[in-house]
């Protein structure tokens, strides 16, 4: 497996995901959160079960890889198993990871870009400064 990881600096509440993918792509992977850097990773989403909203865009260039693929998430508000220092929320996080479990093809998986959609969260402990 391998993982895109990103620290957002102070907490928010993800609402949804958009990836980009390049010709290589996958569709076994997982968007997990925690809020502190300590916690333990937890599911925020599995793309197994989700529903995957799926759009084939053009060649960004002659000679680049083939239509990228884009794969839009609803991450479902259910998800939070609770969170400790963050009285506004229990579905906040700062710390979100793309875990891919399995790429599509062979030869792995290639993110052209990917987006988080929500807001931030006031009144949330914070673990430490943002590096």
């Amino acid at each position: 497996p391998h993982w895109l990881e990103v620290d957002l600096c102070q907490p928010a509440v993800i609402r949804s995901v958009t990836i980009d993918w390049e010709g290589a792509l996958a569709t076994d992977y997982l968007i997990q959160g925690k809020l502190h850097k300590q916690d333990e990773w937890t599911l925020m989403l599995d793309a197994n079960k989700a529903d995957v909203h799926q759009t084939q865009g053009p060649q960004p260039s002659k000679q680049g890889p083939k239509a990228h693929v884009t794969h839009r998430l609803q991450i479902p508000s259910e998800w939070s198993a609770g969170r400790r220092g963050c009285p506004d929320s229990t579905e906040a996080v700062r710390f979100v990871r793309l875990y891919i479990n399995k790429p599509a093809k062979k030869w792995g998986a290639s993110v052209w870009y990917w987006q988080l959609f929500g807001g931030f969260v006031q009144g949330c402990e914070q673990s430490s400064s943002c590096s």
